[in-house]
């Protein structure tokens, strides 16, 4: 077995298209209507629940994270610091001004709470795995913000990804108002439907296009519009972009134990062909993740020993499966039909995507197919994973010896892999298809594109 230092390669990759994008530099230009049609009936408003690629990537129009990871390393945005005062605390301080779409200042409080939320909500989100190196959990954030623009994050022990894993969009600092949580970002919502304005002062610099149109409804009416010109980008889709944008969105099959019998693991693993799975069910840019980790992440584990089919001990579930996601349905399926040939009798139950959510959080399952956006960091993105299997012993046991030491990571997934409740499928990138008016596409180490830097040509304006 063997591991490698993949963030760089990961990084170098992601960066790729951005890099060709800026070969247009010189042609870059502010102004313009730029509309975009996402391939799913809605948009999430909540960065926690805003974690497939194409939402993730709309969400930061408004909610920017506290920092973003690029080729050049940790790249502040909402934050003007962020230093290590000693191996297990970080400083976080924010840039001044900073202020919400609904009219607020962030303060360092706010970015604490934020955090807190992610740590210790009722129905906590699975990014909580990007905080398990705090000290005392969401505890640690109590008392976090020592000023109105500084926060100071304890940890438990040296984790220097931790800094990595502030970058993520899910952690994207949101205030909450009485209506909904607000954040920073590039754009404001109008209040006309769909369209996003841009906001003057973002640290980031000014948005290329003047306003933003966008239009979220089922795939195919999403890629009509765009077959039709009524939109010059499609989110989602069909459609796809070279070089692939990495592909971290990773998809698991998560079980209880209990619930599916002994010989849940070696049926599935028996049964499916993740290759011809992805080759047949999966959209592009996607790939077969017999590992924990997606091959993105450059951690090559030893390949698992094919398990003895003996007698099986079965037992009838219910697959439950995230009905807001396009491929999930097909992938369900086919899992359904594989498992029933060994003699399983499956259930299929399609469910909202905050259901998913809400559903493993509770342990309200059986079986449950569900994907999570994975930090560009391998170390960070094992926590993430641990948080998804519900093994908190695990998680403090492992991840202290970690930090630091990727080299030691594929030896330890290894040796786990057949211990958690998951079974790891696939790993999607974002999908996105543009006219010849756009262009600076690309995608950061994240695999989000961002569509605030992207700008138009003159050419011919799509149909209104």
């Amino acid at each position: 077995m063997r591991s490698t230092r993949g963030v760089s390669a990961l990084l170098g990759a992601g960066c790729a298209l951005l890099a060709s994008g800026a070969l247009s530099a010189s042609r870059a230009r502010y102004g313009g209507n730029l509309k975009v049609a996402l391939a799913q009936p809605h948009v999430e408003a909540d960065p926690l629940l805003a974690d497939a690629p194409e939402q993730a990537s709309i969400s930061e129009l408004v909610n920017a994270p506290l920092c973003r990871v690029t080729a050049q390393g940790v790249v502040p945005v909402l934050a003007q610091e962020l230093r290590w005062t000693s191996p297990t605390a970080l400083l976080v301080k924010l840039r001044p001004g900073l202020m919400t779409a609904a009219g607020t200042p962030l303060s360092a409080r706010d970015v604490a709470l934020a955090l807190q939320r992610t740590a210790e909500s009722a129905t906590r989100s699975v990014y909580r795995g990007l905080l398990l190196p705090l000290r005392g959990q969401g505890d640690a954030l109590t008392g976090a913000a020592v000023s109105a623009d500084t926060l100071v994050l304890p940890l438990a022990y040296p984790f220097p990804e931790f800094l990595a894993s502030l970058c993520h969009p899910a952690l994207a600092p949101t205030v909450s108002t009485r209506w909904e949580r607000s954040g920073v970002g590039p754009y404001r919502v109008t209040h006309n439907a769909g369209l996003y304005a841009p906001v003057s002062g973002f640290p980031e610099g000014r948005p290329f296009p003047e306003r933003l149109q966008l239009t979220a409804s089922e795939a195919r009416a999403a890629e009509r519009t765009y077959t039709l010109r009524q939109a010059q980008l499609l989110l989602g889709g069909g459609g796809e972009v070279r070089p692939d944008a990495p592909a971290l969105f990773a998809t698991y099959l998560v079980f209880r134990p209990e619930a599916v019998g002994p010989d849940f693991r070696t049926a599935v693993e028996a049964s499916i062909d993740r290759s011809q799975l992805v080759e047949t069910f999966v959209p592009r840019p996607s790939v077969a993740m017999a590992a924990l980790l997606p091959p993105a992440l450059g951690v090559f584990e030893a390949a698992a020993r094919p398990s003895r089919i003996g007698t099986l001990q079965l037992r009838p579930f219910t697959l439950a499966y995230d009905a807001s996601l396009e491929p999930a349905r097909a992938v369900a399926e086919r899992l359904q039909l594989k498992l029933h040939d060994r003699g399983y009798p499956v259930t299929l139950q399609a469910i909202p995507h905050a259901d998913v959510h809400l559903r493993w959080a509770t342990r309200t399952y059986e079986a449950l197919l569900t994907s999570v956006l994975l930090p560009p960091s391998p170390t960070a993105a094992f926590g993430v994973v641990l948080e998804l299997a519900q093994r908190p012993d695990i998680a403090a046991r492992e991840l202290p010896g970690l930090g630091g030491r990727p080299e030691a990571l594929a030896e330890r997934l290894a040796a786990l892999r057949s211990t958690l409740p998951l079974i790891p499928l696939y790993a999607q990138g974002a999908r996105v298809q543009a006219d010849a008016t756009v262009l600076g596409l690309g995608f950061d180490a994240q695999g989000l594109i961002r569509l605030d830097q992207l700008f138009l040509t003159p050419g011919p304006s799509p149909e209104n």
